[in-house]
């Protein structure tokens, strides 16, 4: 069961079930959404990997934040972005500073990823997490993220185009 609330414009919150890791009936995804996965546990990033390949998505993965900023640098272009929070060298809250900073990365979709809610929430969304998804999480809980997201992200740019600006 997946619970969400808005506690900022923009922004939801996902508390997974502990106990739901089935999958349903959700392969309406496209290879045309780019994933970027940055886990730094090997099992947890291959998992997400193959749930989401299962899936249809297009995925590249990273291991920690310095990775996954080195591939935004020279490779990769996703339309979303799994980030763990708690990570070796360069943790997410970095990962997502340094994504603010940049003209292209700010605008991408972020679902955070943490162990607990409880302290991160405020501290993942102020530094621009679009939601939070507490682990463990089964398939359907991160697929239902995705599609809030992405859904979300393709409204504000449809509200964007409407008021003038430019596209993201």
């Amino acid at each position: 069961m997946v619970s969400c609330r808005k506690p900022v414009l923009g922004t939801l919150v996902l508390t997974a079930s502990r106990t739901s890791n089935r999958v349903g009936n959700v392969k309406n995804h496209r290879r045309d959404i780019d994933v970027l996965i940055v886990e730094d546990d090997p099992e947890l990033r291959r998992d997400l990997a193959l749930s989401l390949d299962e899936h249809g998505f297009s995925l590249e993965v990273a291991a920690d934040g310095q990775e996954a900023l080195e591939r935004l640098r020279h490779s990769c272009r996703p339309q979303l972005v799994l980030l763990d929070l708690s990570m070796p060298r360069m943790d997410g809250g970095d990962v997502l500073a340094n994504m603010e900073r940049h003209p292209e990365w700010c605008r991408l979709p972020v679902v955070v990823m943490t162990g607990s809610i409880e302290g991160v929430l405020a501290y993942a969304l102020q530094l621009g997490g679009v939601c939070v998804l507490e682990k463990p999480f089964g398939t359907q809980e991160l697929l239902a993220a995705i599609q809030k997201v992405m859904l979300s992200a393709s409204e504000n740019q449809n509200q964007s185009i409407a008021r003038g600006a430019r596209p993201r």
